[in-house]
């Protein structure tokens, strides 16, 4: 399931690394749902990540102070 792609030029090269331990399962659906996703397993895994970010932030400006999820 390792899909190769070239990064295409002009883009940012990333040299920063987050290293998720997970177990064999996990990383099969992770490939799995990149694969459908047409994406590279780590492309799919920052993108994936960035939304969750941004939407998890997004609602604590919504949220009370105090009131947080943690």
């Amino acid at each position: 399931m390792g899909t190769i792609r070239a990064m295409p030029a002009g883009r940012d090269n990333k040299e920063n690394q987050i290293k998720v331990r997970c177990t064999p399962e996990q990383r099969k659906l992770f490939e799995r749902a990149a694969e459908k996703a047409e994406r590279t397993l780590s492309d799919w895994t920052r993108l994936t990540l960035v939304k969750q970010a941004e939407s998890q932030l997004a609602g604590e400006q919504d949220a009370p102070k105090g009131k947080r999820k943690g």
